[in-house]
This record gives C-alpha cells, sequence and structure tokens, in this order.
C-alpha cells in the first residue's frame, strides 16, 4: 500500500506546483498586461487658475506648472492654453514670464461643449420652473455660436435626444419639455431620521412616531409598543429605498452623459441642477463607492461639473410652508429641536453628493440663490481661460490616485482641475464578453440615454379603432445619411434590424419585439431619402396603463446603433370615464383617415409657416353617441405661453367619423406664426365640467 500510495501523493505535489505556478504566471501576465495598457493612456487635465483676488491667470506656460499623483512628480506630456470668450470677470493677468506690453501666444478658438443635466428625479415641481427660467435666459444670452449644447434629464422620460446641438429653438423646446419625476415629497421623515430609525435607536424611534402621528394621522393610543416600533422601521426602510433607487437613477444617468462627453470636441462643461441627493443606502449606511465612480469617470472623461442647487434660498424651518402635514410649531416645543438637527443633517447630505462632483471633477458648487442664470453666467466665465494637460500615468497601484496641480513660484495662486480618479477606469479590466449585434442592440437599447451613431426619434400615440386590437402606435424616424446603401440595378439597398422594449411605470420589462428590414430605394430618389430618412410604424396590443416606449435600429454591416425612448398612456376604457386619443397631425391635402388608415407620424410634425394644420382625435365613452352634451377648445402654446386660443365650441360639430369604439373629431388651425416650437392641446369638457385634455407638439419652419 505504501508503494501505491507514494507515486500518487508525488502526482497530487507535481499537479498542485504546477497549478501554483500557472496561477502565478497568470497574476505575472495580468500585471504585464495593466503595465503595458497604462503605459499607452493620457490622463488629461483642465485647469483653470485665479489669483488670490479670483481673477484669471493667463500666459502661463508649460514648465510654470508642477503636477503630481499619489504625491509622485509627472512629466506633462501634452499642454495647450485655451481661451473661449471674452474675459468678463477680471482683466488679464500677465504673470513674470510674460514682458510687459508682450500679448499674449494666441490660442485657439475651440467650440464648447455644454451638457445642461437637469435631476428631475429628486426635483419640486416649484424648483424646476426656476430651473427652466435661468436655462431659457442662458440659451438666449450666454451661449454662443461656438458652442454646442445637450440636454438631459435624470428620468429619461421626455424622450430628449442626447445630441448636441447648436440650435437655440430646438434646445428651447427641449428645456419646455423638461417634466417632474412623480413627486417629491417634503416630510419630516428625513432620511437621516430613517437611518437612525433603521438602527433601532429608541430615541429615533420615539420621534418618528411623533412624526407619523402628525403627518399621517396615526394614533398611537390603538395600537401597541411592538406595533408603533414595527411601523416606524417599516417607514423608515421605505424612505431609505426610495432614496438609493432615486440615487442610483441620477448617477447611473450622470456616467452616462460623461461618457458622451468623452467624445465630444473641445472644453467640456457639464451644469448640474438638483435638490440633492442622499449618500445613505436601504441601510442607513453612507454609500460613497458609487459616486466616487461617477466622478472618476467625469474625471477621466475630462468634463468639469458645475453643480447648482436647484431650491434656491429656503426659509428656516420654523416658517417653511413648502412641508407636508402640519407646521413645525404644531410639534412638541420639545421636539422641535430634535426635527431640525435631523433636517439640517438630512440637507447636508443632499449637499454633499452635488459638492463632491463638482469640487472633485475641477468646478464649482452654488446652493442658497434663487438667480439661476447668475449662477450658470459665472461658471461661464470663470472658464474663459483654461489650460489643457494631459500625462502618462505611473504603473504603481490600482487604487484611488490624487492628483495635485501648482503654479511653480506663486502660492497665492489657486487651481482648479480634477481631484484624482480610479486607476481601474484606465484600462479595460476584463474583455467584453462576446455579444451578437441583436444583443448589443438590446443593450443600447436599455442604457440610460441614447445612441446616436444613427439618429433616431421615436413617438408614440394612444389610439384604438374597431379594426384593430393594438391600442398603441409606435413610431421611428430614422435619419437615412448615416445608412449605407448598396446599388442593384436601378434601385440602392439597405438593411437595418428595428427593436423595442417596452417597460411600466415601476421598470419592469412588458414585452420585446425585433424586425429585420430589407428595404430598396430608386436611385433617382436616393438624395431626398438621405434628407428626409426613413419611417417605421408599428402597432402594440397593450394592457391599460403608463408605458416607455425604448426603441432602437442596427445596421448589421456596420453595427452602427441608434436609440430613442417615449411614453404613452394607455387608459382603461372598461371603467366607462370619457377618454381621448393621443392627437394626429396632418396637413391639409394628406391622408386625413387616422381611424381608418393609422398613417405614419412624425416624431414632431413640420409645417410651413402660413400652411393649415390638421388634428384629429377619437373620443371613447362619449355621453351620447352624438356628443351633444360636449364642447371643445383648442390652443397654441410657445414656451408654456398661450398664443392662440379658440372659443368652446360643440363636439358635435366636429364630428368626422364614428365606429364602435368611439367618436373620430377633427379640425384644422392656420399657422401664420414665427419658426418655432410649439404645443397644441384639446379639451373637451362635459356638463359637469369636467375637462379632458390631450396635447401635440409641432414644429413651424419657414
Amino acid at each position: 500500500m505504501r508503494d501505491l500510495a507514494c507515486p500518487f501523493l508525488s502526482s497530487l505535489l507535481v499537479l498542485s506546483m504546477s497549478t501554483s505556478v500557472g496561477a502565478q504566471d497568470q497574476k505575472k501576465k495580468a500585471e504585464q498586461d495593466w503595465v503595458v495598457e497604462l503605459k499607452t493612456v493620457l490622463v488629461e487635465l483642465r485647469a483653470v487658475v485665479t489669483d488670490k483676488e479670483g481673477h484669471l491667470v493667463d500666459g502661463l506656460k508649460k514648465e510654470d506648472f508642477e503636477l503630481r499623483e499619489k504625491g509622485r512628480l509627472q512629466d506633462i506630456s501634452s499642454f495647450a492654453a485655451e481661451r473661449v470668450g471674452p474675459l468678463s470677470i477680471s482683466q488679464r493677468v500677465n504673470v513674470a514670464n510674460v514682458a510687459p506690453g508682450e500679448p499674449p501666444p494666441p490660442a485657439a478658438q475651440p467650440a464648447r461643449s455644454l451638457l445642461l443635466f437637469v435631476d428631475t428625479v429628486h426635483m419640486a415641481a416649484e424648483n424646476l420652473l426656476r430651473v427652466k427660467q435661468g436655462l431659457r435666459k442662458f440659451i438666449d444670452e450666454q451661449i454662443t455660436d461656438q458652442d454646442a449644447a445637450m440636454v438631459v434629464t435624470s428620468s429619461g422620460m421626455e424622450g430628449i435626444p442626447a445630441r448636441f446641438t447648436r440650435e437655440r429653438n430646438l434646445l428651447r423646446h427641449y428645456v419646455d419639455r423638461i417634466a417632474v419625476w412623480g413627486s417629491v415629497t417634503n416630510s419630516y421623515f428625513t432620511p437621516a431620521l430613517a437611518a437612525d430609525v433603521r438602527r433601532e435607536s429608541q430615541y429615533a424611534i420615539d420621534l418618528a412616531i411623533k412624526v407619523l402621528q402628525s403627518e399621517e394621522g396615526l394614533n398611537p393610543d390603538l395600537l401597541s409598543p411592538a406595533m408603533l416600533k414595527q411601523m416606524a422601521l417599516g417607514r423608515a426602510g421605505e424612505v431609505l429605498a426610495q432614496n438609493n433607487f432615486r440615487r442610483n437613477s441620477i448617477l447611473g444617468t450622470f456616467g452616462a452623459a460623461v461618457e458622451l462627453m468623452s467624445r465630444a470636441p473641445g472644453q467640456r462643461l457639464m451644469f448640474l441642477f438638483s435638490d440633492g441627493f442622499s449618500l445613505l443606502d436601504a441601510r442607513g449606511v453612507v454609500e460613497t463607492q458609487d459616486l466616487r465612480q461617477a466622478i472618476s469617470r467625469a474625471v477621466r472623461s475630462g468634463t468639469v461639473v458645475f453643480s447648482i442647487n436647484s431650491k434656491g434660498l429656503q426659509a428656516p424651518l420654523e416658517i417653511d410652508a413648502s412641508r407636508r402635514g402640519p407646521s413645525f410649531r404644531a410639534f412638541d416645543p420639545s421636539l422641535q429641536g430634535r426635527l431640525a438637527s435631523y433636517a439640517s443633517a438630512s440637507e447636508k447630505d443632499a449637499q454633499d453628493g452635488m459638492n463632491a462632483i463638482a469640487k472633485d471633477t475641477g468646478g464649482d458648487a452654488f446652493f442658497r440663490t434663487n438667480d439661476v442664470n447668475w449662477a450658470l453666467k459665472k461658471s461661464f466665465e470663470g472658464n474663459n481661460i483654461y489650460y489643457a494637460l494631459a500625462y502618462y500615468p505611473s504603473t504603481d497601484g490600482q487604487g484611488y490616485r490624487d492628483i495635485e496641480l501648482r503654479v511653480k513660484g506663486h502660492p497665492e495662486y489657486s487651481v482648479r482641475t480634477q481631484k484624482g480618479y480610479l486607476a481601474s477606469d484606465l484600462v479595460k479590466t476584463a474583455k467584453a464578453a462576446a455579444r451578437s449585434p441583436q444583443q448589443k442592440l438590446f443593450d443600447a437599447i436599455s442604457r440610460p440615454l441614447p445612441e446616436t451613431a444613427i439618429n433616431v426619434s421615436a413617438s408614440a400615440h394612444y389610439l384604438e379603432v374597431e379594426s384593430d386590437k393594438a391600442q398603441v402606435s409606435i413610431k421611428l424616424l430614422i435619419e437615412g445619411s448615416r445608412l449605407t446603401y448598396h446599388d442593384a440595378g436601378d434601385r440602392s439597398t439597405l438593411t437595418l434590424d428595428v427593436a423595442g422594449a417596452i417597460y411600466d411605470r415601476s421598470g419592469k420589462l412588458v414585452t420585446t419585439f425585433i424586425e429585420n428590414i430589407k428595404g430598396g430605394v430608386p436611385i433617382n430618389q436616393l438624395s431626398e431619402v438621405k434628407a428626409s430618412g426613413f419611417n417605421y410604424t408599428k402597432r402594440m396590443e397593450l394592457k391599460p396603463g403608463y408605458y416607455q416606449v425604448r426603441v432602437g435600429a442596427l445596421e448589421p454591416e456596420t453595427e452602427n446603433i441608434g436609440t430613442s425612448a417615449a411614453w404613452v398612456d394607455v387608459p382603461d376604457l372598461a371603467k366607462g370615464k370619457p377618454q381621448l386619443s393621443s392627437v394626429l397631425l396632418a396637413a391639409a391635402g394628406d391622408a386625413q383617415q387616422p381611424a381608418t388608415g393609422l398613417q405614419q407620424l412624425d416624431a414632431i410634425k413640420a409645417y410651413k409657416t402660413g400652411s393649415t394644420l390638421v388634428y384629429y382625435l377619437m373620443l371613447y365613452n362619449a355621453p351620447s353617441s352624438t356628443a351633444s352634451d360636449l364642447t371643445i377648445r383648442s390652443e397654441i402654446t410657445l414656451n408654456d405661453k398661450i398664443i392662440y386660443e379658440s372659443e368652446p365650441q360643440p363636439v358635435a360639430s366636429r364630428v368626422v367619423g364614428q365606429d364602435n369604439k368611439g367618436i373620430e373629431i377633427g379640425g384644422q388651425l392656420n399657422l401664420d406664426l414665427e419658426p418655432g416650437f410649439y404645443a397644441l392641446r384639446v379639451e373637451i369638457k362635459d356638463k359637469a365640467n369636467r375637462e379632458f385634455r390631450r396635447s401635440v407638439e409641432f414644429l413651424v419652419q419657414r
């Protein structure tokens, strides 16, 4: 037995040694790959230098700067002094190495890439109104022809395409479309209080019960102490879970936004508007890892972020009328100090993330100001002169790397630049698994922001008719100029995959679809098709509810992808209440049978000034077959202002058709309007003065 065992044990030993050596070799190779990749990656910085009075410092050279990473001196591989716009904040400061009267070396005039990020997930309606007013003024007065801007929201529910544009009218239109996401409560049951309740602090639990008693009418005399504690713990869990979800939402979209910015030209500035977001996770513990990763991605993209708190000037807690339920003074005086302490802690928590994002990317944060435009202007002007530096990082370590940049011989100068990054963001630590083009398309559809290799716009319309079981029309407008065509005789052919995913309001996937489309265009019409694009329409059968429709197009030959999103509300007709379909637009002379023809609809219908707009919609569950008890009124708005309003008229006078589902109503308006983006709202009212409204956007061009 001994003779048999020895060879067996020897083989195990050899196997163990070879496995160990193999693991060491793999580890060594991974470290070598890390070093090789790192040596080919540049870290880019954007630095703004000011003197002790806050004036911008111009005329600095590469040799004036000292750059350190993790305390180690770094060689600056590339350097450029950039100037964008006038020096509105101060006179230029000439440093010692620039001779008096000698003009600074000529700097290029790069375009600025501006991202206007509005955190609708955390923003109250009244604060959004202030932000939109400031953004309109910023677009009209400060954005120049050298600037390209993009509007992004943390909810993404407005369907705004993630593309840079220099068209001010388009930017105003996108700003007008921004809407709040759900409701933002202002309860005394703050995240800070919820965190202490989760830690089962009796002090916090007692206060939480008082808050529930005051805000929700809880009667503690009818419940046992154990039950009251469970109710406090349950509410604390809800508060923290909601905050965790909202934080993940903004940071996920923020990460996608800075990825877009990494490919943008020129100076990259992001303006983040938010009421603030909590760093407390679902356990009530401060979680900064996801925030640090978001900041690191922004630093690596070369994006400088300016955070602007949208709450503005806030009233003291004692007189704050915006809070839910009873006033602060309604609480027992012995509780007011504790409530104020938790409210203050939550406010600081909400500001910490905004402050870190701004300061660590080389930007600044603005709190307690109602003048959004002033904060934007100060941020804008404070970056008129900046220095672009780049260096190859060291290959030691894979953790966080802090960056320190200073001007030699000028300790009185302040340098505002990126503070550091995670080394893991420099290289791909693992190769992405092989995926089919169709899988890549669905991956792109699921991302927070659209892909734009192919420009795609989407719309979703609710329309039920007797001849069709479906309720929703999904429309894609696919730009034709970025597609690949092949000549086949007298035609040019192309191939596209079109896919979609439908989510309910809670974010649950409802259904998907994908279709392969092979089409041809007469060669003599190709230039026209490239300019106008392609329309794709699909009807979907959906249950009553509110849905987000995410769609995309993939060109298999190039694997270029474009995605977009839209929202649609499908009412429940079984409840018997009057309801309206979406408003369908046409022009005089177009096919005018939306109830039977289900015409293709542009994402935004365009009209010429002086032309006629024709609209149709269906009325369901009307009180009578002739709708004789109803009136209809239409209005046109521009930038939320009513510029046209019709007199109420009997709905019976607008009936153009009918089936067993409902009554088809139509009307037309002469568009003697200046170019711009407008909204048409149609309102139907019954005898009880109940109003039923639908609206649709359209564009007027010369």
